[in-house]
C-alpha cells in the first residue's frame, strides 16, 4: 500500500484551531494521541469516508500502520524535509508538496484545509473509497420522474467561493425535471447524475478558499446553484454569496420553503413590478407558495391585492390578506377591471386573458413563460428568480418577527423524495424534504 504524503506549512499555535476546526465540521476525531516524544497527533476521519488522515505539531518516523494519508503540519519546513528523506518503516519516500501559509493567511491556511483534505481523500493516490453520501438522483431525462432514485454519490467538491452545507431540510419545484438546469452545465455540457432540489437550510461543515462572509457551524439557508447539483442530498456545495445567515427562532424546515417563493414574490411585485403604495395588484395562484408570500408583501407596502385561484383557496387568500378573491373557475376574470401589477404563475389562457387587465403605464410580470400577448401601452416581463442574500437576510427577519407566514404541507424524508415530486402526492402547502434531524 502507498503511502500518500503531504507537508502542511502553518505556525505551530495554529494547530489547536485546527483542531478546533474539523471537529466542528463534523470529523470523528481521536485526540492527542503520543506517537512518540516530539509528537502529539490527531488522527481524523472525514465524514462518509474510511480514508484515516493524521496530523500534528512535529516529525516522526513511525507511521501506524491503519493510517492511509499522512498529513503533517509543521513550522519548519526545512527539517520536516530532513526528516522525510530518512528511510521509512514501508521503505523510502520521496518529498511530499509543500504547501506554505505566510502568518497573515493563516486563518485562510486553516478554512482552505478542510476542503484539500476532503478533495485529497478521494482521489485515487489514497487508498480505499472516497468520501460518499446519500442523494436522490436523475440519470436518464425521458425517465421523468421514475427516473428519480435514492443512491450513494461523491461528496461535494467545494470550489473557491464555495460552502459545503450540511443539509437539514430542501425545498423542491416539481417542474424542475424539465428544467435546462437540472442536465446540463453552464456550458450545455451534460452533468448526469445530477441532483434536484434548489432550496437548502442546514450548517455550513467547509468552507472553500477565499470564502467570506459565512463561517463553519453557521446556521445558513438560500437558494443553490441551477446549474450544479441540488439541496436533496446530505450535503451540498454552493456559492456563499447565495446563502444567508438563519436567525435563531426560524426552523430548518420553514426555511427551506422560503427561499424561491420569498424571491421569487418579492422580485416580481418590488424589483419588476415597482409596485407602489394605494396601487392595485391582481396576484393569480394567490394561495400558493409565490402568491401567498405576494399576498402579504403587498398588503405590508399598501396595495389593494386581489388574489386568484380555485375556490378551495378562498379562505386562505383572505386570510393572508387579500382584499378581494376570484374563483378562476366560477368567476370572469376580466370582471376584475383594470390593475396597476399582474403577477402570472399560471400561464396559458389565464396569462393571455391578463394583459388586457393592466392599465396604461401598468406591468405584467409572470414567472410561467414567456408572454405572447402584450399589455396595450404597459409592460410585460418574464423573469427567473436571482439568489439574493440581503433580501434572503430580509425575509427570514419578516418570518422571525412574525410579518410573514408560510404555508408548509407535508414533511417528508429523502427516501420518500422521489414519491412527492409525483402529482398523485400534491397537498396544500410546500412539502419540505427532511435529511437531518434535528434544528
Amino acid at each position: 500500500m502507498d503511502l500518500k504524503l503531504e507537508l502542511i506549512v502553518l505556525p505551530v499555535s495554529d494547530v489547536d484551531r485546527a483542531k478546533a476546526f474539523y471537529e466542528a465540521a463534523g470529523f470523528r476525531l481521536d485526540l492527542d494521541k503520543a506517537v512518540n516524544e516530539d509528537w502529539r497527533a490527531v488522527h481524523l476521519t472525514p465524514p462518509g469516508s474510511e480514508c484515516s488522515i493524521i496530523f500534528g505539531t512535529g516529525i516522526t518516523s513511525a507511521v501506524p500502520g491503519s493510517v492511509q494519508g499522512l498529513y503533517l503540519i509543521v513550522s519548519d519546513v526545512e527539517a520536516a524535509r530532513a526528516e522525510l528523506r530518512r528511510p521509512w518503516h514501508r521503505g523510502e519516500r520521496g518529498l511530499p508538496r509543500c504547501r506554505r501559509a505566510s502568518p497573515s493567511r493563516e486563518r485562510r491556511a486553516i478554512e482552505s484545509r478542510l476542503s484539500w483534505v476532503r478533495s485529497s481523500c478521494s482521489t485515487s493516490h489514497i487508498v480505499g473509497e472516497g468520501p460518499v453520501m446519500q442523494a436522490i438522483t436523475v440519470r436518464d431525462r425521458a425517465a421523468g420522474l421514475a427516473g428519480l432514485s435514492l443512491t450513494e454519490e461523491p461528496y461535494p467538491h467545494v470550489a473557491e467561493n464555495d460552502v459545503v452545507v450540511r443539509v437539514h431540510a430542501a425545498g423542491f419545484t416539481r417542474g424542475e425535471l424539465d428544467w435546462p438546469g437540472t442536465w446540463s452545465d453552464r456550458a450545455g455540457h451534460d452533468r448526469t447524475p445530477s441532483v434536484p432540489g434548489h432550496e437548502v437550510s442546514g450548517i455550513v461543515v467547509e468552507l472553500g478558499y477565499g470564502t467570506t462572509g459565512l463561517s463553519v457551524g453557521q446556521r445558513v439557508f438560500g437558494l443553490t446553484d441551477w446549474t450544479r447539483n441540488g439541496s436533496l442530498a446530505e450535503y451540498v456545495a454552493v456559492e456563499a454569496r447565495n446563502l444567508a445567515p438563519l436567525p435563531a427562532g426560524i426552523s430548518h424546515t420553514m426555511a427551506a420553503a422560503l427561499p424561491i417563493s420569498g424571491l421569487t414574490a418579492w422580485q416580481a411585485l418590488f424589483d419588476h413590478g415597482r409596485l407602489a403604495a394605494g396601487q392595485t395588484v391582481l396576484i393569480h395562484g394567490a394561495a400558493g407558495g409565490v402568491g401567498s408570500v405576494a399576498v402579504q408583501l403587498a398588503r405590508e407596502a399598501g396595495a389593494r391585492v386581489i388574489g386568484t385561484g380555485r375556490a378551495a383557496a378562498r379562505d386562505t387568500a383572505l386570510g393572508l390578506g387579500a382584499d378581494v378573491f376570484l374563483d378562476l373557475e366560477a368567476d370572469r376574470l376580466e370582471d376584475v377591471g383594470e390593475v396597476d401589477l399582474v403577477l402570472d404563475v399560471i400561464g396559458g389562457d389565464i396569462l393571455d386573458r391578463s394583459a388586457a387587465l393592466v392599465r396604461s403605464g401598468g406591468t405584467l410580470v409572470t414567472i410561467a413563460v414567456p408572454p405572447t400577448v402584450l399589455p396595450r401601452n404597459g409592460r410585460a416581463i418574464f423573469f427567473v428568480v436571482e439568489p439574493d442574500r440581503a433580501r434572503l437576510a430580509d425575509l427570514a427577519r419578516r418570518l422571525r418577527d412574525g410579518r410573514l407566514r408560510l404555508i408548509v404541507g407535508a414533511v417528508r424524508t429523502l427516501a420518500e423524495a422521489p414519491a412527492a415530486f409525483a402529482p398523485a402526492q400534491l397537498t396544500p402547502g410546500k412539502t419540505i424534504i427532511r435529511v437531518t434531524e434535528g434544528e
